[in-house]
């Protein structure tokens, strides 16, 4: 069971809280699609830019945070749509959906459907749709701002049992990022990116061999994606399936999907699946919650 209700957040005054007895979200209907909230007892587990909240009808894009919806590979002015235009809000029987108008002049309409569970989690059902006349290649691309404080955790599986004689992994860096960069960590089963409020330097990597699931730790709230990894697709950024943003005020985990041709008239999903767990403290230990944390996403 969940209810629906409009409200203001943050100056705009068109969203939509989307609740649960374990979970709620808000959504706003004045741009996007955006989530702009998520999380529990009225903590947001995602970062918002508070100069840009409330602001519409803007003619460059904006970074308002929150969830967003692009696809790549990324490009400039493509990628950059302004998605500062009111979107469109329908309620069904057991989901909502945004719609966003079509985009001049690639012809692509974006779409989300939201579904809350009894267990807790939401589902996000990302489409695609090509109105235009002409074959699309596109990767739909979830990206999602995570309030500062905390820790990326990108699982990767390697076979050490029966070790292939092929590469099993690949590591995408950006002309921004730096390999010498304090705040990213590989251990020899994940890769840690920590979110640095003092470190200004924009940060980005890519990464393959996912596990279908990542995670970001901020004191004890793990916050999960989990996705479909498509075995033997095209991924862009030399394969990645996870990257991951970061500045001194917000990090971004994002996924991604395969690399397919949109022709006219059809249209492509990519869904992620979000939980949000409370991870136990052993032995008075701070480390231990992410040891804890590592544990459950390699168990899950």
């Amino acid at each position: 069971m969940f209810t629906l209700e409009k409200i203001e957040f943050g100056g705009w005054l068109n969203c939509y809280r989307y609740r649960n007895d374990k979970v709620e979200l808000v959504v706003t209907t004045d741009v996007g699609p955006r989530i702009i909230f998520f999380g529990r007892d009225g903590e947001n587990e995602l970062a918002v830019i508070p100069e840009t909240l409330g602001r519409t009808n803007n003619e460059k894009w904006l970074i308002y945070g929150g969830h967003r919806f692009w696809y790549g590979p990324e490009t400039f002015p493509q990628t950059y749509y302004p998605d500062n235009q009111p979107v469109t809000l329908e309620q069904h029987e057991n989901f909502i959906r945004l719609i966003q108008a079509v985009e001049v002049p690639s012809q692509l309409q974006k779409e989300i459907d939201i579904r809350l569970t009894e267990d807790g989690s939401a589902s996000l059902l990302h489409r695609l749709r090509n109105y235009g006349k002409e074959p699309v290649e596109a990767a739909l691309w979830g990206i999602t701002a995570l309030a500062a404080g905390g820790i990326a955790i990108i699982p990767f599986s390697q076979n050490r049992v029966h070790p292939s004689l092929q590469a099993v992994l690949t590591v995408a860096y950006w002309d921004y990022s730096r390999l010498s960069d304090p705040r990213i960590e590989f251990r020899d089963d994940c890769l840690l990116v920590r979110q640095d409020s003092s470190n200004q330097l924009n940060f980005k990597i890519g990464i393959s061999a996912a596990t279908g699931m990542a995670g970001y730790l901020r004191e004890n709230h793990l916050f999960i994606k989990k996705f479909i990894k498509v075995l033997n697709a095209r991924y862009p950024d030399l394969g990645s399936q996870v990257e991951v943003f970061t500045n001194d005020r917000y990090l971004e985990l994002e996924t991604l999907g395969p690399m397919q041709v949109i022709s006219p008239g059809q249209e492509v999903v990519h869904e992620e699946i979000w939980n949000l767990e409370c991870i136990a403290e052993a032995d008075a230990n701070p480390n231990s919650i992410l040891e804890n944390a590592l544990n459950y996403l390699h168990s899950s």
